[in-house]
C-alpha cells in the first residue's frame, strides 16, 4: 500500500530549500528567492519544476557550473529596454531581478523589456509573469531550454520545450495566468514518469528511432512532440530566437540540459511588463477582466463538464488550498530532502 503524503507548511518547505542552497554558498537573499520560486511550483501543482530540481541545482553549484555569487549587470541603449548578463547565476534570481527591472522601466515608459543571457533553468515561468500583477501591469515571460523536442517531422531533439507565461490582472484575486510549454508536455513531467515507472499518454513522445512511445525512459532518450504539431514547433522556434539569439544567450543545441554536467546551461530569457494605464484606466481594465472571467464561467458547458475554468484558475485554487492546509509531499520527496540535507550538510529540521 502506498504511504500517505506528508503535509508541510509552505514556509517550512521554503526554509528547507533556502537552507540547502545556503549550504552550497548561495547568499541568503538569493537562496530565499530561489526557494520561493521552488515552493510556488509545488503550490501550483507543478512538482516537475519544484523540489525535484533541487538535486541538479545543488550539484551544479558545487561543481562550479552555476555561479553561487553572481554579479548581475544591466546594459541599456534604449530607454525602456535592457539586457542583463546573469553571470551564470541561478536562473530564478536572474529572472526575478530582470522582471523587477522590467516593472521599473514600465513605470516610467509604459512598457519595460529585459533580455537575460548567460543564465540557467529558472523554474516555473508564471512566477515572474505574476510579479507584474500587483503593479497594475501585464507580465509576459519567455525562456528557451535544452533540446528536448524535434522540429516538426524530425526525430532528433533540436528545440527546448521553450515555455511562455502571461499574467493579466483582474479585480481582487482575479487574474488570467497562462503558463505553458511549446511542447505537448514539459520534460520534467517525462522525467517524473520515468522515475515513478509510469507510462506516458499516447502522442507525447518518440523514441530514438522516431517511433511513438509511451515508455518514459525511451522518451528521455528520444524526443517530446510539439504542442499542436507545427504550431507548437513554430512557437518553440520563435521563443528560441527571441529569448536566446536576440539576448545574446545560447539557443538550440548550445544549451545544456540541467542534468548534463559537462558545462553551464547558458539559457536566455525575455521578460516584459506592460503598464495598463498606458492604454486605459487600470481599474476599468481590471473590472473588465473580472467580468470576462465571470462570462467564461457562465459559457454553455458540454454535457460532462461541471465548471469552465479561466486560464490559471485551477492553479490559483490549488495554491489557496495548499497555503491553508499544507503542501503534500510523497515519501520519495521527503526522503530526497533528507538525503540532500545529509549530503550537503544543511542544518535543517525535517521533523514534519
Amino acid at each position: 500500500m502506498q504511504e500517505a503524503a506528508v503535509l508541510i507548511r509552505p514556509e517550512k518547505l521554503k526554509e528547507i530549500c533556502a537552507s540547502l542552497l545556503q549550504a552550497v554558498s548561495v547568499s541568503r537573499e538569493d537562496a530565499e528567492t530561489t526557494a520561493d520560486v521552488t515552493v510556488c511550483a509545488e503550490l501550483r501543482g507543478i512538482s516537475s519544476h519544484g523540489i525535484a530540481r533541487m538535486p541538479a541545482y545543488l550539484k551544479r553549484i558545487r561543481m562550479g557550473l552555476i555561479n553561487a555569487r553572481p554579479e548581475f549587470k544591466f546594459y541599456s541603449k534604449y530607454g525602456p529596454i535592457a539586457v542583463m548578463d546573469a553571470d551564470n547565476g541561478l536562473g530564478q534570481v536572474a529572472a526575478f531581478k530582470a522582471m523587477e527591472k522590467a516593472i521599473a522601466l514600465a513605470g516610467e515608459a509604459g512598457v519595460g523589456l529585459v533580455g537575460v543571457r548567460n543564465s540557467n533553468h529558472f523554474g516555473v515561468a508564471a512566477y515572474y509573469a505574476m510579479q507584474a500583477l500587483p503593479h497594475d501591469m501585464i507580465g509576459i515571460v519567455i525562456t528557451n531550454a535544452s533540446p528536448a523536442m524535434a522540429p516538426f517531422g524530425g526525430r532528433k531533439a533540436f528545440l527546448g520545450t521553450n515555455p511562455m507565461a502571461v499574467a493579466i490582472p483582474g479585480l481582487g484575486e482575479d487574474s488570467i495566468v497562462v503558463d505553458m510549454a511549446s511542447s505537448i508536455t514539459a520534460r520534467g513531467k517525462i522525467r517524473l514518469c520515468a522515475a515513478q515507472g509510469v507510462e506516458l499518454p499516447a502522442g507525447w513522445a518518440l523514441d530514438e528511432e522516431g517511433n511513438p512511445t509511451t515508455d518514459a525512459t525511451k522518451a528521455l532518450k528520444g524526443t517530446i512532440l510539439p504542442m499542436g504539431g507545427p504550431k507548437g514547433y513554430a512557437l518553440a522556434v520563435l521563443i528560441d530566437l527571441m529569448a536566446g539569439m536576440l539576448t545574446g544567450g545560447g539557443y538550440s543545441v548550445a544549451i545544456k540540459e540541467l542534468n548534463d554536467f559537462s558545462g553551464p546551461v547558458n539559457a536566455g530569457h525575455l521578460l516584459m511588463a506592460i503598464k495598463i494605464e498606458a492604454f486605459m484606466e487600470a481599474e476599468t481594465f481590471r473590472r473588465g477582466v473580472s467580468d470576462y472571467i465571470a462570462a467564461l464561467h457562465e459559457a454553455p458547458r458540454a454535457p460532462s463538464v461541471q465548471h469552465i475554468f479561466a486560464p490559471g484558475e485551477i492553479e490559483q485554487k490549488l495554491t489557496r488550498e495548499r497555503l491553508e492546509k499544507g503542501i503534500p509531499l510523497a515519501k520519495e520527496q521527503v526522503d530526497l530532502l533528507k538525503k540532500l540535507a545529509a549530503e550537503y550538510g544543511a542544518a535543517i529540521s525535517l521533523d514534519f
